[in-house]
């Protein structure tokens, strides 16, 4: 009861609409992601530098935290 908001979000008309739609676009995302996890921690780290190249102050902590979300127990987006 802390959000009931988004608890109840798929009870809503546009909910109702994109639940389905999202829970079968969910497999489509799931594969890029898998395969990244299957790159070493150099070339993962290398793709999140390249991704934060825009920002004036990103550490190798940061970098590493985002290299260590990449994985399929992180990636989970919803239960359908």
């Amino acid at each position: 009861m802390l959000f009931p908001t988004i608890e109840r979000m798929a009870q809503s008309p546009q909910g109702k609409l994109m639940t389905p739609l999202l829970c079968q676009l969910r497999y489509i995302l799931y594969m890029p992601i898998y395969l990244i996890t299957l790159l070493p921690d150099i070339v993962k780290s290398s793709l999140v530098r390249f991704a934060l190249r825009g920002l004036k102050y990103h550490d190798d902590s940061s970098i590493m935290a985002s290299v260590d979300l990449v994985n399929m127990d992180c990636v989970v987006l919803f239960s359908c």
